[in-house]
């Protein structure tokens, strides 16, 4: 029973819900259109035209204007005979409450004007439109309008293409004062303004070409030349012409003087300047700082001492006896010898014998002596 009373009550306040939003959709709604469709200011003309000196005005056109200002022309007779329809007159809102006129073919303005504002039914007016107005208004020109002036259509002027001329050729012998023109002469044609390339007289003979190109020099004279000297023959010149024997008669002319060729003057080799190639940037040497050499302390050498060598001792008394008998022997080798001491023939070998014996001591001293030094 009370989850009855609960679901009824629910319901009843969801409806009243309901019934606040839709509320509020439809107020905002309104509020929103009346803030962004702007005020309505047209109207619409559409009536019987009538023109004064014409049965038949169908083909013309009206248009509205408020000072300044013009509508957009309605073409008379467009949708019935006689009869404008759609003359839409949508003017900014400064317009609102001027006098509108009607112009035929913007030449010729009607006898009734309308007014830009809004016509209520009872005949009042406003300025303020709640719908657009559709307004019927009968028109009357008292004169018929001059016909358009025809726009002249422009005719491109057609450009001349050019005529473009065939050279002409001329060969023939030219002869001065009675005889063949000398080698080495050269002839030339003057057409007006045009000088045509010169052919060189070889053999009495010449061979020219005539190339003015342009339309203007046809049938203008032609005229031969050597230097300054002119030929005596001169016709019209005519392209895509070849005149073979063309004999030309010139006054006197003087001899060609052929030209020396110049030689060539040696140029002058420029010898090549010396380059001078930089020497590279001698990079100093860092300074070394000297490293400390340790002090070697010096070991002392063992000094050995020499044991002395003794000195051998000569038997004095024995020398004393050996030279004694030497001196003995020498003596009786002289009593016996015939020549004396100093002979070489019986005693030679015994005086040899008795100096050896002499000089034993001394020798022996000596031999003992160097023994001890080795």
């Amino acid at each position: 029973m009370i989850t009855r009373i609960i679901m009824k009550r629910g319901k009843i306040i969801l409806s009243f819900i309901s019934i606040i939003i839709v509320s509020l959709f439809v107020t905002s709604g309104i509020t929103f259109a009346d803030s962004e469709v702007p005020a309505i200011t047209s109207i619409t003309f559409n009536g019987s035209v009538t023109v004064s000196g014409s049965s038949d005005p169908d083909g013309y056109f009206i248009t509205a204007r408020i000072d300044d200002w013009e509508s957009q022309p309605a073409t008379i007779g467009q949708y019935k005979s006689s009869k404008y329809h759609g003359l839409f007159v949508d003017a900014p809102k400064e317009y609102i409450g001027k006098s509108i006129e009607f112009w035929l073919q913007d030449q010729i303005v009607a006898d009734q004007t309308g007014i830009y504002l809004y016509i209520n039914q009872d005949g009042t007016t406003d300025k303020l439109w709640t719908l657009p107005q559709l307004r019927q208004t009968d028109l009357t020109f008292s004169s018929t309008p001059l016909p358009p002036t025809p726009t002249p259509t422009l005719v491109p002027t057609a450009t001349p293409v050019p005529i473009i001329l065939k050279p002409s050729y001329f060969e023939g012998r030219a002869i001065s004062n009675g005889r063949a023109v000398s080698d080495g002469n050269e002839i030339y044609v003057v057409i007006d303004d045009y000088i045509s390339d010169s052919a060189v007289v070889f053999d009495g003979r010449y061979f020219l070409t005539v190339d003015p190109i342009f339309e203007k020099y046809l049938n203008e004279p032609v005229q031969f030349f050597i230097g300054n000297i002119s030929a005596t023959q001169a016709e019209p010149f005519l392209d895509d012409v070849y005149r073979s024997d063309y004999l030309l008669v010139f006054p006197a002319i003087p001899e060609a003087t052929p030209v020396p060729t110049a030689l060539p003057s040696p140029t002058s080799t420029p010898l090549p300047t010396a380059t001078t190639t930089p020497l590279p940037t001698k990079t100093p040497v860092p300074t070394i700082s000297p490293s400390r050499t340790p002090t070697v302390t010096p070991i002392p050498t063992q000094t050995l001492t020499p044991t002395p060598t003794p000195t051998p001792l000569v038997d004095l008394s024995a020398t004393v006896a050996a030279q004694n008998l030497l001196l003995e022997q020498l003596s009786n080798a002289q009593d016996e010898s015939e020549g004396g001491f100093c002979s070489s023939t019986s005693g030679g070998s015994s005086s040899v014998g008795i100096i050896g014996l002499l000089l034993m001591p001394i020798l022996l001293f000596v031999f003992r002596k160097f023994r001890q030094y080795v």
